[in-house]
């Protein structure tokens, strides 16, 4: 668990374009040179952001979904768990996110996943502030895993809440 932490802590040295902020649903995170951005903004879709690499085998997304007062970052986890199970995904981490940096994002709790699902390698952080949720999914062909893991590692720890 202790790695988990460290690993969304430490430094990555990925280029970066400019962060891409989306008021709207008060996040930002930054882009992958050379990734292609999709920026939704229909409300029946959860996916408000989607970032993928230029050969497709890497992809990052960000979903925002309206949440009960009493729902918390790990059960929204465990519910998208059961739909990973269904596709044969292994959970092989779990960690709560640290206070500290759960004020760095701007969340009021949070939760890291790490999953192996054939192929691809996949991390999911679940923040929730106010009675938002964001559920921010990094992936990755294990066959790509270096040279794309620092960027979607990286990606995923520049996500923050805005106002």
């Amino acid at each position: 668990m202790r790695m988990l932490l460290l690993g969304v802590i430490a430094f990555s040295v990925a280029a970066f374009a400019k962060p891409r902020k989306v008021v709207k649903h008060k996040f930002q995170i930054n882009v992958p040179q050379g990734w292609d951005v999709a920026h939704k903004d229909e409300e029946a879709d959860p996916i408000k952001l989607a970032l993928t690499s230029k050969d497709k085998t890497a992809n990052v997304t960000v979903m925002v979904v309206s949440i009960a007062n009493f729902e918390s970052a790990a059960s929204i986890l465990s519910a998208t768990d059961a739909r990973r199970t269904a596709a044969k995904a292994t959970s092989y981490e779990k960690a709560k996110i640290t206070k500290e940096l759960l004020g760095k994002i701007g969340a009021d709790d949070g939760v890291i996943g790490r999953y192996v699902q054939e192929e691809v390698l996949q991390k999911v952080i679940v923040v929730t502030k106010d009675r938002r949720a964001y559920v921010v999914i990094g992936a990755f062909r294990k066959t790509k895993a270096q040279e794309l893991s620092r960027g979607v590692e990286a990606s995923l720890q520049s996500f923050r809440l805005i106002n």
